[in-house]
């Protein structure tokens, strides 16, 4: 028997063995063509008895931690949890003053919360935001034009809204939330 490229698809889409990129096309696909969605589930039901072959094993404890250091890059010392200490991970200069230290990224949601540090007299330039951004103020004060934040202060900029250039006179620790760069 030989299969079609669509019935392939199919198959790897059923089987699981589609990733990123590909794996979104088909699932977007899946919602406008049902001979897509058809195929699939019928490699659905033709696998399903593959579930029931098998009792199921659980993994050895070691496993998840093994995981998360790996797609984490640093160590898990609860189970569930990440941990990234003060001295761990990497500022990343942003512009002259400013710079930036990834905490986490969510591929799936396509989030990533971010410390930024500004320091004192330095300033970040104006900018769009794709998706809605989330800003605590940890310590310092930042303005945008005569809208000055300080310490303990939350800013949320909404999808598609820019602000005046950042400014920050004696400098600042910010925690944002915001969406991972394409």
């Amino acid at each position: 028997m030989t299969l079609s490229d669509r019935e392939k698809t199919a198959a790897e889409y059923s089987l699981g063995t589609l990733r990123g990129k590909r794996r979104a096309r088909v699932q977007n696909a899946l919602d406008l063509d049902p001979a897509l969605n058809g195929l699939v589930e019928a490699w659905d039901r033709r696998l399903a008895p593959l579930n029931d072959a098998l009792p199921p094993i659980q993994p050895p404890a070691s496993l998840l931690p093994r995981i998360e250091q790996r797609l984490f890059g640093f160590g898990v010392e609860l189970p569930g949890t990440v941990t990234l200490r003060a001295d761990q991970g990497e500022w990343v200069p942003l512009a002259a003053g400013v710079e930036a230290k990834v905490l986490y990224r969510n591929p799936v949601l396509k989030r990533q919360s971010v410390l930024i540090r500004i320091a004192p007299g330095a300033s970040y330039e104006t900018h769009r935001h794709p998706e809605d951004e989330e800003c605590y103020v940890v310590e310092g004060s930042l303005s945008f034009g005569d809208h000055r934040l300080s310490a303990g202060d939350y800013h949320l900029a909404f999808k598609g809204g820019a602000h005046p250039p950042a400014h920050s006179k004696t400098g600042c620790l910010l925690f944002i939330t915001t969406v991972v760069p394409a």
